[in-house]
C-alpha cells in the first residue's frame, strides 16, 4: 500500500469533553465582534446530548506524514458521536432541557442550510432578521435562549472550579439557576428544575468524569480545564450580547 493511503476508521467518543467546547468556543470568534452560527450551534452540541444516539462517526486515518491524522467528516451535517454530555453527566432529571435545547439547536441548523448567507454569523443574523425593526424570523428569539442557558452554564462552571471537597453539588447548581435562568422560567419550570437539581450526581464524580474523559492527573488540572472553558465561552456570551444589545432585543419574548 502506499504511504499516503487511507483506512476509515470509527471513533467512538462517550462523554462530554470540556477541552473539545473551548476549542469550539474558541474557533467561533470571527473577527473582533461576531461569532460563526453553525460552530456556536456546534459547541452546543458538545454540551447538549445528542438524541440520534449515533455513537459511531466514520474518520479518515492518514499516515502520509508518518502520523496518525485523523480528518473527520463534516461536523455539521453529521450526527455527533457523543451519547452523553454535561446534562446527562449531571442528571436524567434534566432530560426535558435537554429536549429544548436540542429543539433550538435544529431550528438554527435549518435556517443555516436554508439561508447559509444570512445565517452564517451571529451579526449577519440579527441584521437580516432586524431589517424591518423587531426581528421577523426566528433565528434571534431561538439563539437568545441558547444565549441565556450559556450564562448559567458559565456560571456553574465557575461555582464548580471554586468548590471544595465535600460541598453539594445540588446547592452550586442551584444558585446558578437562581441567579440566571430562573428569571427567564415559568412557575412550573422552576418546580421542575428544582426537582433536578436534587438528583444531581456528586461534586467528586463530575470532577473524575471530566478527569477520565481527558486523561487529567488530578483536581488541580481538571479545575484548570474548566478556568479555560470558562474564558472561551465568556468570550463568546459578551459578544452576544453586544450584538443584542446593539439591536435592543436582549428581552424579545
Amino acid at each position: 500500500m502506499e504511504d499516503d493511503m487511507v483506512e476509515e476508521v470509527m471513533v467512538r467518543n462517550n462523554g462530554f469533553d470540556i477541552d473539545l467546547v473551548t476549542e469550539l468556543f474558541k474557533k467561533s470568534l470571527v473577527g473582533d465582534n461576531d461569532v460563526s452560527l453553525l460552530l456556536y450551534i456546534d459547541a452546543y452540541r458538545q454540551i447538549n446530548r445528542d438524541k440520534i444516539l449515533d455513537s459511531e462517526v466514520p474518520c479518515i486515518l492518514n499516515s502520509k506524514w508518518g502520523t496518525e491524522q485523523l480528518k473527520c467528516r463534516s461536523m455539521f451535517m453529521t450526527p455527533f458521536p457523543f451519547c452523553y454530555r454535561l446534562f446527562s453527566l449531571l442528571s436524567k432529571g434534566f432530560s426535558f432541557i435537554e429536549n429544548d435545547l436540542l429543539e433550538k439547536e435544529k431550528i438554527l441548523m435549518n435556517l443555516h442550510t436554508s439561508d447559509p448567507i444570512h445565517y452564517d454569523t451571529v451579526n449577519k443574523m440579527v441584521s437580516w432578521e432586524c431589517r424591518s425593526g423587531e426581528p421577523s424570523e426566528k433565528g434571534s428569539r431561538t439563539l437568545l435562549r441558547l444565549h441565556r442557558a450559556l450564562l448559567f452554564i458559565i456560571d456553574f462552571s465557575k461555582n464548580l472550579k471554586d468548590s471544595d471537597e465535600g460541598d453539594q453539588i445540588s446547592t452550586l447548581c442551584q444558585a446558578s439557576y437562581n441567579d440566571t435562568l430562573s428569571r427567564d422560567h415559568s412557575w412550573i419550570i422552576r418546580k421542575l428544575v428544582g426537582v433536578a437539581i436534587h438528583l444531581l450526581v456528586s461534586r467528586d464524580y463530575i470532577l473524575k468524569a471530566l478527569m477520565k474523559k481527558r486523561g487529567l492527573r488530578n483536581e488541580h488540572e481538571v479545575k484548570q480545564a474548566i478556568i479555560r472553558f470558562i474564558d472561551a465561552a465568556e468570550q463568546v456570551f459578551n459578544r452576544l450580547q453586544k450584538i443584542y444589545e446593539g439591536r435592543s432585543i436582549l428581552n424579545l419574548p
